[in-house]
């Protein structure tokens, strides 16, 4: 196997995971470039089909993650941290959650940047004192820079989920 951060042997013989990983380190750190988003926007679909039977049918990477939310709007909520991200949405607990279809307007805070990700969400579904929700307006760079961090969750050893 090239590797022992990934749990699939098909993938890990394929070139195409390095170029993942180097793509996921360049998106995480100075963002990606408008020639590389045609690859990574095919290296991802190609690793969410890898995990789509676990997954069910999503439409973006989701990856675990413990990023410190802010709800900023309603402002009756708090703030949370994430149980997993990605481009389309995250999902975190919350005791007190909001019905489904609630709008959000969330601060989160990433270790890449010094200043939040600003984005607006809406509430999909909630189960026993977790929320997932959609993003509904987030700038592409952001939507990038969560998916790289999904990713990289992924690809860490312990990160798949197995086969």
């Amino acid at each position: 196997m090239g590797g022992d951060w990934c749990y699939d042997p098909c993938m890990a013989a394929d070139a195409s995971l390095a170029e993942l990983r180097e793509l996921t380190e360049h998106a995480l750190a100075d963002g990606l470039r408008d020639a590389q988003r045609g690859r990574w926007r095919e290296l991802v679909a190609q690793l969410l089909g890898r995990t789509q039977s676990h997954e069910g049918t999503r439409k973006h990477i989701r990856g675990a993650a413990g990023l410190d939310v802010h709800v900023l709007e309603p402002d009756d909520l708090m703030g949370l941290v994430t149980s997993t991200i990605g481009a389309g949405g995250l999902s975190m607990a919350m005791p007190s959650a909001p019905p489904a279809g609630t709008s959000l307007a969330l601060s989160i805070k990433v270790p890449q940047r010094k200043v939040p990700l600003f984005v607006k969400a809406q509430v999909a579904w909630v189960r026993g004192g977790e929320i997932g929700a959609v993003f509904t307006d987030a700038v592409q760079s952001d939507r990038e820079l969560l998916e790289a961090i999904a990713v990289r969750a992924l690809l860490t050893p312990g990160g798949m989920l197995p086969p």
